[in-house]
């Protein structure tokens, strides 16, 4: 109400751009560099870069902006509309489903939005050749032909780019269920050789589309991050700054900081016979001691 009746109180008596007092609209005289609103940009940039064709056919001539400012928004507006139901026909899940889902769950929805946005950036960009023409020194012509080659290029490469990092993002979410959280503790082995301690999370975990803990105060084994910006303001317990202090109060995860009798170390497992963190401290290094990367 109160925003109403301010527009109406400043609307009312006053007038701004009145066609007597400024007269009919001429095209020529429109300042230099003037642009569309942001939300015509993409629009603008697809009457600049569809070619000069013209269709003729049963006697009438259909111009060349009919497509760009008529087709290509018909399009995109019924494809956008029309998703969700395309989207269940195709794949073919037709359940109710009421959570949100991570980029990476969906990777062919989220490549097509990639997809969307590649589309959409290079019409954006399009709005505003001649001017990036006249400020850098550019050809128009070249600026044009760059925005024809991206709009056909750049969408393509965005879907497969975001696509592969969706599946890059499953696989790392799989491997840690399957070896488990990196400790940052470095093992050495009776052979020389180096391999970092991981935390199991559990025996037979598959990947279920939900976000998976990657560190290890997302388990409790560490105390949460201290409030404070720059600086903290406060300080965690002595007893909860060393690492798998509070897994001894976890009995439903197996405890490889405090009893590690296996290490994961990539493709293979060694069976070694390691001390505990706590011991190593106050023993002599060996051949199977521990180093702690902080």
């Amino acid at each position: 109400m109160t925003v109403q009746s301010v527009s109406v109180t400043v609307t009312g008596p006053n007038r701004t751009d009145v066609l007597l007092d400024v007269g009919p609209y001429q095209a020529g005289l429109v300042s230099s560099a003037s642009q569309p609103d942001r939300y015509m940009w993409w629009l603008d940039g697809a009457l600049r870069l569809f070619p000069p064709w013209e269709v003729r056919a049963f006697g009438h001539t259909v111009p060349s902006v009919f497509f760009p400012a008529v087709v290509v928004p018909g399009v995109l507006v019924t494809a956008t509309v029309l998703y969700p139901w395309l989207e269940a026909r195709f794949t073919r899940d037709r359940a109710a489903h009421h959570l949100l889902q991570r980029p990476r769950d969906a990777p062919h929805r989220t490549a097509l939005g990639a997809m969307a946005l590649a589309f959409y950036g290079v019409l954006t960009v399009s709005t505003a050749n001649d001017v990036i023409a006249e400020r850098f020194h550019m050809s128009l012509n070249a600026m044009t032909w760059a925005g024809r080659i991206g709009l056909l290029l750049m969408p393509p490469v965005a879907y497969l780019v975001a696509h592969r990092l969706c599946l890059a993002l499953q696989q790392h979410d799989r491997e840690v269920l399957a070896h488990g959280i990196e400790t940052g503790i470095i093992r050495r082995l009776p052979d020389g050789g180096f391999v970092e301690v991981h935390q199991p999370l559990g025996d037979g975990l598959g990947y279920r589309g939900t976000p998976v803990p990657k560190k290890l105060n997302r388990v409790g084994a560490l105390a949460p991050t201290v409030r404070g910006f720059f600086v903290p303001i406060e300080r965690p317990p002595p007893d909860r700054r060393r690492p798998g202090v509070g897994l001894r109060n976890r009995p439903d995860l197996p405890n490889v900081l405090t009893d590690p009798t296996r290490v994961t170390g990539g493709a293979d497992e060694t069976e070694v016979a390691c001390r505990t963190p706590e011991l190593s401290r106050s023993s002599p290094p060996s051949s199977a001691g521990t180093t702690t990367v902080r």
